[in-house]
């Protein structure tokens, strides 16, 4: 008993002190464990004890760096585009903050490369993407100071921290000649070529209001068909009105606010109005009379021009007959877009309309666009055969102007010409203009067509028309466009 009462104390201190070897490591870990949960990952984990718990040690030091590797891998895929490896749009606005809090002289190019579409269709996503990467690698070359990051699919951005203002335009020409180096991939060969918008900081701009910017700029340089343009005031006003005027298209071909103006078209051989062009006109609430150039491009973007081309055909039946009560017999001419045209059911609903309201198929003559034609010939000359089997007279508008070749014209089923008017215009004072008309002419009768010639401002140039049998004129020598109750005075007061 005595030996038992004094084993006790020694058993107690051994079992403490042996308890005390097993839990002061576990200890070491559950504090390393609480540190690394703060997101402390750059220090080792290790315990002065026995291998399984040294082992145990290496093992936390093992997760702690996956962590690490894969939490720099979620940042990166973050804050940069995964096909290009470029900064995505939270890299730029990461890295911009910082100047613009500083104030620098913060420029930002948006860029948009052309016909992406057209080759992830003809030629597949997988070269659409080799192409990508290939203008990623450009755009760094181009100037590494630049911060070059990809929005989305056919859209960049260069940043700069810095810019000299006067230079600029003179960058944006190096860097399309830059980027627009013939690109081979495998045996294809492609022209790259983009559109740019570019905005200037201005104290207490933003980012998002420096890309918006920099967005109104590039729509309004693919609009004027530029490859660049340069943000202003200016060109914001008219997005704005541009973007309400989208809105309010669509309630005024609801809403009949849309009027035809009619312009005479005189038969030289006749020397009598025979025939007019009906031109539409939005007449708005609140703007006053809009012109087409202005409403007609908005129409083709937002779907709306097959709407918007029924009511004019409507509006020239409707005329036809009341010009047929008043005793005028007239030809109207209506122009038709290349989305009509990609449109199968139009032509049978002309066909079918003209029918329904009574209209002979020769009181109606159909212009078209050369561009109209070419965007897709195939599709444009069944249509266009179409209407020309069903005895419509077809016309091919601003002639000279397009890329129609003289093989298409020889396919296409037309009947006339028409001669745009940069070529008319002045006439008699450019030679090269009246070797162009000249034989424009000759190449139209030898094909038996006939021609009109719009633009004319003078008698002169009518009389030089008429020696050279052009069948038609059109201008404002003979009368501007004009609303239903004036065309019909000045037809009465004609001497035509």
């Amino acid at each position: 008993m005595a030996i038992l009462v004094l084993m006790l104390p020694v058993s107690l201190l051994l079992a403490f002190w042996i308890s005390g070897s097993i839990t002061r490591p576990i200890k070491q870990l559950i504090e390393q464990a609480r540190y690394i949960a703060k997101g402390n990952y750059h220090s080792n984990v290790s315990v002065d004890s026995s291998v399984e718990l040294q082992q145990l040690a290496s093992e936390f030091t093992s997760m702690q760096q996956a962590i690490v590797a894969r939490e720099k891998a979620i940042e990166h895929q973050a804050f940069h585009d995964p096909l290009t490896n470029l900064a995505n749009r939270n890299e730029l606005q990461r890295v911009c903050e910082p100047w613009l809090t500083s104030g620098s002289n913060m420029a930002i190019c948006l860029i948009n490369i052309r016909r992406m579409t057209e080759v992830n269709v003809t030629l597949g996503h997988a070269v659409g993407d080799e192409v990508i990467k290939e203008v990623a690698k450009r755009l760094c070359q181009i100037n590494p100071k630049a911060l070059a990051c990809r929005l989305s699919g056919d859209e960049f951005v260069l940043a700069f921290k810095e810019y000299d203002y006067s230079s600029f335009e003179a960058f944006l020409t190096m860097l399309q000649a830059h980027i627009s180096q013939d690109y081979h991939y495998q045996d294809i060969l492609l022209h790259l070529q983009f559109t740019a918008g570019v905005s200037f900081y201005q104290p207490g701009m933003d980012i998002v209001t420096l890309l918006r910017q920099a967005d109104t700029a590039l729509q309004h340089a693919k609009i004027n068909k530029r490859d660049y343009q340069i943000y202003d005031t200016h060109i914001d006003k008219n997005s704005i009105e541009r973007f309400q005027l989208i809105n309010e298209l669509k309630v005024a071909i609801e809403q009949s606010q849309l009027v035809l103006y009619y312009q005479p078209k005189l038969n030289l051989a006749l020397q009598k109005i025979t025939h007019v062009e009906a031109l539409v006109r939005w007449v708005h609430p609140s703007r006053g009379i809009i012109p087409p150039d202005t409403f007609i491009p908005i129409a083709e973007k937002t779907m709306q021009m097959d709407a918007l081309t029924r009511w004019v055909m409507k509006e020239a039946m409707a005329q036809y007959h009341r010009w047929q009560a008043q005793g005028i017999d007239m030809c109207i001419a209506v122009n038709i877009s290349a989305e009509n045209l990609k449109d199968e059911q139009f032509c049978y609903w002309v066909i079918d309309t003209l029918a329904q309201q009574h209209v002979p198929v020769s009181a109606i003559t159909l212009e078209i666009t050369e561009d109209a034609v070419v965007s897709d010939p195939e599709l444009a000359l069944k249509q266009l055969s179409l209407l020309r089997e069903n005895g419509l007279t077809l016309s091919i508008d601003d002639y000279g102007t397009g890329y129609s070749s003289l093989a298409q014209l020889k396919q296409l089923p037309v009947d006339e010409l028409k001669i745009d008017k940069s070529f008319v215009q002045k006439l008699l004072q450019n030679e090269a203009d009246q070797i162009i008309v000249q034989s424009t002419l000759q190449l139209a009768h030898n094909l038996g067509l006939k021609v009109v010639a719009e633009g004319i401002e003078d008698k002169a140039t009518l009389l030089w028309l008429t020696e050279r049998h052009c069948e038609m004129a059109q201008g404002f020598y003979l009368s501007r466009p004009l609303p239903e109750q004036q065309f019909n005075d000045w037809l009465s007061q004609s001497i035509y």
